[in-house]
């Protein structure tokens, strides 16, 4: 179940205290996708990836301990595993500890930008990709005159923060793609990004955390199956037309996305919808809003789950909340 750390496996002689894994779902089956697209009111047949190759999970996990064929994990399970579905424990040998900080990265993007218009407005100027590494970070960084600043692709535990994005507006701002655990915290998009900071792909239970935004844009939500993001305490725009994503990896994310205490920037909206029929590229299934509040804006009854709306929820940040709760206090670099 969601919380679990003991999971138990057919054979686990070739795993040992310290390893990483990957909890690994890719199924067909038609009743597992009926289940995980139940909320929303149109499976659309664009959907094309999900209806084809099926509802795909890459959770990843450190080892604690081995005991048999039981293995205990360090975090807590998010995705429920269902011992009916096609769920692997892949074994992962990630890159550990890799930094980058103090650095200007500077291209020289200067265009008016227009999106999908030529590779160069898409990435002509890309920065920083991170790809299997764990308990990793990027922290005061500056991007400028870029078309994509970074990404962290199938990694986890990795720590994005205290990092700006500035000068002309380009592509993408910095997203956790496909990765699990991950933490942008105090990351400033002054650029306001096509695609702002955000998730995408597989990713799995990542925190964007007192992040700002401009009033033009929106965070990202690049579809391929996202689930469990926590977007707490930002600022920026709220708005529908820049998650990102095509047509055939659609939705752009799936159950357990939390808009927690978000300060909205953007103009006044009515009849807010996360499931609007007559346009294609934004499907976000049945969100929690708790605690937005800046300029007015209200949502399409049946396609969320508004706990508070106007005024931000005085218990503050969800995540420092949760932190607090496990630590006693919040770590010195985040305070």
């Amino acid at each position: 179940a969601r919380g679990d750390r003991e999971i138990h496996v057919g054979d686990a002689k070739n795993l040992k205290t310290g390893d990483w894994i990957i909890l690994n779902l890719k199924d067909t089956d038609p009743d597992l996708l009926a289940e995980e697209l139940a909320g929303f009111e149109v499976i659309d047949k664009r959907w094309t990836q999900i209806r084809k190759e099926g509802v795909m999970v890459t959770e990843h996990h450190q080892i604690e301990s081995v005991s048999g064929n039981v293995l205990t994990l360090t975090a807590p399970v998010i995705k429920p595993i269902d011992h009916r579905r096609k769920w692997h424990v892949v074994k992962w040998e990630p890159w550990e500890e890799l930094g980058l900080e103090n650095l200007r990265m500077e291209g020289d993007w200067q265009d008016e930008f227009v999106h999908h218009r030529s590779w160069q407005d898409d990435g002509g100027y890309s920065m920083v990709k991170m790809t299997g590494v764990v308990n990793s970070w990027i922290r005061d960084c500056e991007f400028v005159n870029v078309n994509r600043a970074g990404s962290v692709q199938n990694s986890a535990q990795v720590t994005v923060m205290d990092s700006v994005i500035s000068g002309r507006q380009g592509h993408n701002a910095i997203s956790f793609a496909g990765s699990s655990f991950g933490l942008m915290a105090r990351v400033q998009d002054s650029a306001s990004m096509w695609h702002s900071l955000g998730i995408s792909k597989t990713a799995i239970g990542n925190v964007l955390w007192r992040c700002y935004w401009g009033s033009q844009t929106s965070f990202e939500s690049h579809a391929t199956q996202p689930r469990h993001t926590l977007i707490d305490s930002c600022v920026g725009a709220f708005k529908a037309r820049h998650a990102g994503g095509a047509a055939s990896s659609l939705p752009n994310h799936m159950e357990g996305l939390l808009v927690w205490n978000h300060l909205k920037t953007n103009e006044a909206l009515t009849d807010f919808r996360f499931e609007p029929l007559e346009e294609t590229y934004w499907r976000i299934l049945q969100p929690t809003i708790v605690g937005m509040h800046g300029t007015h804006i209200d949502f399409r009854a049946g396609q969320s789950t508004v706990v508070s709306l106007g005024e931000p929820m005085a218990e503050g940040s969800l995540y420092e909340f949760q932190v607090k709760r496990r630590l006693g206090k919040m770590p010195e670099d985040l305070r």
